[in-house]
């Protein structure tokens, strides 16, 4: 510890009610040194090593208790399982059931004497159930003779319920449910397929019409039309002249040529407007070409008056399609696939 010493002198304190002679000019003295007085830092002790001291308890228990732990638990455990496999292969090697509940068979006076051996061969009766010791017992009764003594009775008694097993009338199989025979199925007739020639089945594919006029009052219209169908298809070319105006001018040949390869042609309203003495019709013409070996639909606009009974022909879109076959107007209108096609592609122009 550092110690310093202060050898200034102290003055003592000022009276304030006291006059003070004036203070004249002193010159300051120099202060003394200041001395340190560390020789006590030097004059040290080294710290004593002790060791230090650890407290173990005390235990009061005695000796023969305070060496049971957890190798002694170990070994009584493992001593508890090897008695069990010592058992377990003991009772497998003597064949003893090992169940609570095996018992032994009565001993019998029937043992001593040794039973002829009857092979039963296997019938039905496996299946049934034990019979019942009401059945044995009377079976018993009739087997067994009068003079036999009890033990004799007893061994008689286990025969006649083996007699009994062998000698049970077997039951008879229920019958056999007759199969049902199902009524045999007639083929329905098949269609009969479109004919490829003669006069065509017009037909509508809707009713009312797109344009809200009924099927009824434009079938005079959709009947002429037909006709001059039928009159294109059979040849009929005078027909053909009287209805269409506009091919009044060509011959024979000319129509023959035109129409050569067309064999019957149906009708299909798709719409139709009213106009002066008829209607103007939109069609799609069904036609079984080349001796049936296809059909193609096409688009029509025809206009029909039916107080001239004439037909003429306002322009036509075209060919919408062609499949193999003869196809008739019938098979078209109930076809979802070509209702589509006709309504979308044979539209007013």
């Amino acid at each position: 510890m550092l110690h310093v010493h202060d050898h200034r002198s102290r003055r003592e304190p000022v009276d304030p009610t006291v006059e003070q002679s004036a203070v004249t000019t002193v010159v300051p003295e120099p202060l003394p040194p200041i001395v340190v007085h560390d020789a006590d830092l030097w004059d040290t002790k080294p710290i004593p090593n002790v060791a230090p001291t650890i407290d173990f308890p005390v235990d009061d228990l005695p000796p023969s208790r305070r060496n049971f732990g957890a190798g002694a638990a170990l070994s009584f455990i493992v001593a508890i399982i090897l008695l069990i496999v010592a058992f377990l292969l003991i009772t497998r090697r003597l064949d003893v059931p090992i169940s609570s509940d095996a018992t032994l068979p009565p001993v019998s006076a029937s043992q001593a004497t040794s039973q002829p051996t009857v092979t039963i061969a296997p019938s039905t009766t496996a299946a049934l159930p034990p019979p019942t010791a009401a059945s044995t017992t009377a079976a018993a009764t009739t087997v067994a003779p009068v003079t036999a003594p009890a033990t004799t009775a007893v061994a008689t008694t286990a025969l006649a319920t083996t007699v009994v097993e062998t000698t049970v009338v077997p039951s008879t199989p229920p019958p056999t449910s007759v199969p049902a025979t199902s009524p045999p199925t007639t083929v329905p007739p098949s269609a009969p397929a479109p004919a490829i020639a003669g006069p065509g089945t017009p037909q509508v594919l809707s009713d009312p019409l797109p344009s809200g006029t009924s099927a009824g009052d434009a079938g005079r219209s959709l009947a002429l039309a037909q006709r001059l169908a039928d009159a294109l298809a059979s040849g009929d070319w005078d027909v053909v002249r009287s209805i269409e105006p506009a091919k009044a001018r060509l011959s024979d040949e000319q129509l023959a040529a035109g129409y050569a390869g067309l064999d019957r042609a149906s009708l299909i309203l798709v719409d139709a407007r009213r106009q002066r003495d008829g209607y103007r019709q939109l069609l799609v013409s069904v036609a079984n070409e080349r001796n049936g070996a296809q059909t193609s639909l096409y688009c029509l606009q025809w206009s029909a008056n039916t107080k001239k009974g004439s037909v003429v022909e306002q322009g036509s879109i075209g060919k919408l399609t062609t499949v193999r076959g003869t196809v008739s107007s019938g098979t078209v209108v109930n076809d979802p696939a070509m209702v589509d096609l006709i309504t979308s592609r044979c539209v007013w122009r």
